[in-house]
This record gives C-alpha cells, structure tokens and sequence, in this order.
C-alpha cells in the first residue's frame, strides 16, 4: 500500500511519480497517533530499496474500536486528509493527496 503522489524534497527535487510509503504508526494511549512516512522518486526505486528522498510525519486520531479500519488503512486515510505535513527536518510543507493515486 502506498501513494503516488508528485513532490519536492527540501533540495529542490522533483519526483512527478514520487512513492509516499507509510513506514511506521506511533500509538498513544490518548488515541492521538503519528504516521511517519517515507518519500522515493518512483516506485521502482522504493522496491529496489533506494534510500528515501524525504521523509514527513503527520498526526491522527486512531480509532480503536471493534469493526474500526485496520491501522495501516486508518494511516493511509489520515494522511491523504491532510494539507500540510512536517518534513524530516521539521518544516511544514503544503501537500494536495486529492490528486493522489493510491497503490
């Protein structure tokens, strides 16, 4: 599961076809979650195993209840929501998932 969605890294790098890739989803007892999320500049490069070419982080309250989206799912439909995420260096970047492909 992942999405395609274009983007520009801090450097100025332009991926048209960039690989957003949830790697990980930080749970607090409060509900109040963290998706962290890995950018590749295609999804070739994601599979052969590339390094990220960023990184971004963004906030969302799990639900945690029975017949609730497994997490990954929740993740993934928090993050397309959002209008802005925290890059790896703390920066908040303006982001469009309504033209997100999902994969």
């Amino acid at each position: 599961m992942a999405i395609i969605l274009p983007y520009t890294n801090g450097a100025g790098v332009d991926a048209g076809k960039a690989y957003h890739r949830v790697v990980r989803v930080i749970y607090l007892n409060s509900g109040e979650s963290t998706a962290e999320v890995e950018v590749y500049f295609d999804k070739a490069n994601a599979a052969k195993g590339s390094d990220p070419m960023d990184t971004y982080s963004t906030s969302f309250m799990m639900n945690v209840n029975k017949g609730a989206d497994n997490v990954k799912e929740q993740a993934y439909a928090a993050v397309k929501s959002k209008t802005q995420v925290m890059d790896s260096k703390g920066r908040v970047v303006a982001i469009d998932f309504s033209k997100a492909q999902d994969d």
